[in-house]
């Protein structure tokens, strides 16, 4: 049995009550959740703070392979560069790669800024060359993260 969001939410829902009771049919599909609104107290404590710069600890390069940096330059910058050209902190860049029906295809998560992409080749190597080319020329297919 699935749980009801109003009972999680209240701890208590009258609908589940009445069917557990035998009393009713209970809910006939999922409730409509009451949109909980915060008490100013609340909102406060939950808002996110942004760190003044001198808190901030000096943000260094996250790993460096000198083999792939010589190969696909622009991978390697992507995947480990941790500080943009003015100093400001970045997110690193996320790699999957996976095999389906018999191509080779990456997953290229841009987690700075919320973004992803895929890349698709029939061979291993070609599918780094296509990476690499793709990510110099920024021409890869984009989509915003939806989370």
């Amino acid at each position: 049995m699935a749980r009801c969001g109003v009972l999680l939410l209240s701890g208590f829902c009258p609908k589940c009550y009445e069917q557990i009771r035998g009393r009713g049919m209970g809910h006939r599909k999922p409730p409509v959740l009451p949109i909980r609104v915060l008490t100013p107290l609340e909102a406060e404590a939950m808002a996110m703070m942004r760190r003044d710069e001198a808190e901030a600890p000096a943000v260094a390069r996250s790993a460096r392979d000198e083999v792939l940096l010589g190969w696909l330059p622009n991978v390697h910058e992507w995947l480990t560069e941790t500080q943009w050209h003015d100093g400001k902190p970045r997110k690193s860049t996320t790699l999957m790669v996976v095999v389906e029906n018999g191509r080779w295809k990456c997953w290229v998560h841009d987690r700075d800024a919320r973004r992803s992409a895929w890349v698709t080749a029939d061979a291993w190597e070609a599918l780094w060359v296509v990476l690499e080319r793709s990510l110099k020329d920024d021409d890869l297919e984009w989509r915003k993260d939806t989370r």
